[in-house]
């Protein structure tokens, strides 16, 4: 159970479709591949799961590199004076996030789900 997050996090279940067939699926390996769309241009791309690379060996739209990209090219849009910091940097900075990174972990251990682990440094 999730206890207070801090806005603008919190629980959400969002309906992404229903299951006609109830038939219990065994579990096996995951797929090698995964696809990704957006509404914004509607592109669609297909990742290698191993690499996180697109099947044309680019970084995908999704990464974190290209997402971290997007961010930084925002904000210095916002405040034309702002240092350039690494994606490390600016995830320390984000206080709020950590902790309720934190505190959604624990809801998963705790609920069953097992430990989440970090990756290492």
């Amino acid at each position: 159970k999730l206890n207070h997050l801090s806005a603008p996090y919190g629980l959400r279940r969002p309906f992404i479709s229903s299951i006609n067939n109830r038939k219990v699926q065994t579990m096996g390996r995951a797929p090698m591949y995964s696809l990704s769309w957006n509404c914004v241009d509607n592109k669609c791309e297909i990742i290698n799961s191993s690499t996180g690379l697109t099947i044309l060996n680019e970084s995908s739209t999704v990464s974190k590199a290209v997402l971290f990209e997007k961010w930084q090219s925002l904000m210095n849009k916002i405040q034309r004076n702002m240092i350039p910091i690494s994606y490390c940097d600016a995830k320390q900075l984000a206080v709020e996030y950590r902790k309720t990174k934190e505190e959604v972990n624990k809801a998963f251990e705790n609920s069953g789900f097992g430990r989440w682990t970090a990756l290492m440094k």
